[in-house]
């Protein structure tokens, strides 16, 4: 029964995750229609996050990406916050590992969903 309910609560965290990671998908192909001024791009691109998800080398460079897009923005937030390198460093450490677990768990969601 432990085993069961071990499994369950993992499953229902990794949905919580998986929509942060489907969320940084939808912000990606948004920037990328705006830089490349077509929607067609952007769909395209939106397409192929999602069924890159289920490749793992794809999938592992998107979670990269993306954790240190968390990283960045934690960067700028410790330079606002602290005005320190000190806190940027912290708070850009911080948002790298926090973004990485979340999104290595929702691809971990993406796979038990594809499968």
């Amino acid at each position: 029964m432990s085993d069961v309910r071990r499994a369950l609560t993992q499953a229902r965290f990794n949905e919580d995750n998986a929509n942060l990671l489907i969320g940084e998908i939808v912000i990606v192909a948004f920037a990328v229609a705006a830089l490349a001024n077509s929607v067609i791009v952007a769909v395209l691109a939106l397409i192929g996050m999602i069924f890159g998800l289920q490749h793992p080398g794809f999938a592992g460079v998107m979670v990269l990406v993306f954790s240190i897009g968390w990283g960045v923005i934690g960067w700028f937030l410790g330079m606002a916050l602290g005005e320190s390198l000190d806190a940027a460093i912290g708070v850009a450490l911080l948002g790298f590992v926090i973004g990485l677990g979340a999104n290595l768990s929702g691809v971990e969601w993406a796979r038990d969903v594809g499968s």
